[in-house]
């Protein structure tokens, strides 16, 4: 086998893998772009559960203190307990 004849089926091979690298580029594109979206949506997720945590615990310590006030109770429920 002449040295031109490997060189040749060398650049042929590197010419096809060159080419089905670009007929998958636009499915590599796709599913890159979906999974950046996919923990783009994870997050807002994560950090909606947190607002909402935040807020279901400011709001019940709100509506704890209230209650306390209305019902004239400045100590806790210990306090009930060691009657």
């Amino acid at each position: 086998m002449d040295q031109t004849t490997i060189v040749g089926y060398a650049l042929a091979y590197l010419g096809t893998m060159t080419a089905v690298s670009f007929m998958f580029l636009p499915a590599v594109i796709t599913v890159t772009l979906l999974l950046l979206v996919g923990g783009a949506i994870q997050l807002v997720t994560v950090l909606l559960k947190i607002t909402t945590l935040w807020l279901f615990k400011g709001a019940s310590t709100v509506f704890r203190k209230s209650v306390q006030k209305l019902h004239g109770h400045g100590k806790g429920v210990g306090e009930l307990a060691r009657r």
